[in-house]
């Protein structure tokens, strides 16, 4: 699993987002961690991006579905948008399912079929394998973009649907309560400058890090009225020694803006 923190800045005119690349394979004692060589952080369009905490190529199967809609969608509308990759999310849930009843019964077999089954009294087996479908890690979403003059983020663990989140920062996945807690201590609100905003979702997922799950390497986006960007490395690395020196004033703040002046990309290679 991983962690995603998130939160408003500059009076909601920018939001700020986070994500580590932590996959997870297997499970119990012999499930092994590694950082992911990809993002879980996607640019769907010029100001909206998604981060998802399960599998980066879930983040990647929306952003594809996403690329060969062309019809009947406005691009352009976050709440649009967020209608169909609610509607995605429902639909990679249902391929998953189906997979592992699937992989366990075999062809010919599907989730709905074996819960109907077993809504009818048929025990057993088929119990097993329902549990295993709805135990598999699909992840939670979280989406940000900017409309109408002002940033919204939308959350939600349901892949039905991605709600407005209207407080000043969420944070989403394994180790969300220490994220919380620390955005909570440095008394983040909608108020905050960028160059705040930034250093205190870092810190929200540096404090997450206690917890299993999440990675050390970390993703950033923000998203203005000038569109939705990656927060380059240089800035990252300049925030950790921020956080180390414990000090975040006007000469830490000129550093971080002076470095969001670059740009910034997914790293891909994980690094």
């Amino acid at each position: 699993m991983t962690i995603i923190v998130a939160a408003y800045c500059d009076d909601a005119r920018c939001g700020v987002v986070a994500a580590d690349r932590m996959a997870v394979r297997g499970a119990g004692s012999s499930a092994a961690q590694r950082d992911d060589a990809i993002s879980k952080i996607v640019k769907l369009t010029d100001s909206l991006v998604i981060a998802n905490t399960g599998y980066a190529l879930d983040a990647k199967y929306v952003a594809d579905a996403f690329c060969q809609k062309h019809e009947g969608l406005d691009k352009s509308s976050v709440s649009e948008v967020c209608r169909f990759v609610s509607q995605t999310l429902a639909e990679l849930q249902t391929k998953k399912r189906d997979a592992e009843v699937q992989r366990q019964l075999g062809p010919g077999f599907t989730y709905n079929s074996i819960a109907e089954a077993c809504a009818k009294g048929v025990g057993g087996h088929f119990l097993d394998v329902l549990k295993a479908a709805n135990d598999l890690n699909y992840g939670e979403f979280l989406m940000i973009g900017f409309e109408n003059g002002r940033v919204t983020i939308r959350c939600d663990p349901s892949p039905q649907t991605l709600g407005v989140v209207e407080v000043a920062h969420v944070a989403t996945g394994s180790g969300y309560h220490y994220a919380h807690a620390a955005m909570t201590i440095a008394d983040h609100t909608k108020a905050v400058d960028v160059e705040t905003a930034v250093f205190n979702v870092y810190c929200g997922m540096k404090a997450a890090a206690v917890s299993y799950g999440v990675g050390s390497k970390i993703d950033m986006a923000i998203v203005t009225s000038h569109g939705a960007r990656f927060v380059p490395k240089s800035v990252i690395e300049t925030l950790e020694e921020v956080r180390l020196a414990k000090s975040l004033k006007a000469k830490e703040k000129k550093l971080i803006r002076e470095g969001m002046k670059e740009t910034g990309e997914a790293n891909t290679e994980g690094g």
